[in-house]
C-alpha cells in the first residue's frame, strides 16, 4: 500500500506542476483597426492568479496525508475526497488528477485482504 500511495502523491504533484507552468489558455488580442489578431497563450497561475496555488495543493495534500498518517481510514477518506473532487472539476482540472484518485482508490481498498492498520 505504501508504493501505491506514494505513486498517487507523485502523480498529484506532477499534474499540479504541470498546471502551474504548461500555457493551458489561449485566446487572440486585436490590436489597431486593422482587426488582425495575435494569438495569446498563458498559464492557470498567470490568469487565476495566486487563488490557483489553493486549487493545486489541495489534491497533493490529499495524497500526502496517507504517507503521513498511513492507516486505512485516512487511505480510504482521502481516496473518496479526491475522487469526488476530481470528479467535480473533471471539465477544468480534475481529470488530470483522475489517475492519482484511481491510484489512490486501489491502495485504499485493495482486492486482496491485507494486515489491519
Amino acid at each position: 500500500m505504501k508504493n501505491l500511495t506514494a505513486i498517487s502523491f507523485w502523480l498529484a504533484l506532477a499534474a499540479s506542476g504541470f498546471l502551474l507552468i504548461v500555457p493551458t489558455y489561449s485566446g487572440t488580442t486585436y490590436s489597431g483597426s486593422s482587426g488582425v489578431g495575435s494569438p495569446v497563450h498563458a498559464t492557470l497561475l498567470q490568469v487565476t492568479g495566486p487563488r490557483a496555488l489553493i486549487y493545486l495543493v489541495v489534491p497533493v495534500i490529499l495524497t500526502l496525508a496517507p504517507m503521513l498518517i498511513p492507516k486505512r481510514g485516512v487511505r480510504a477518506g482521502s481516496a473518496l475526497v479526491l475522487t469526488t473532487l476530481a470528479v467535480i472539476s473533471a471539465f477544468s482540472i480534475g481529470l488530470l488528477y483522475l489517475p492519482s484518485a484511481f491510484v489512490l482508490l486501489l491502495a485504499a481498498f485493495p482486492s486482496s485482504p491485507v494486515e489491519s492498520d
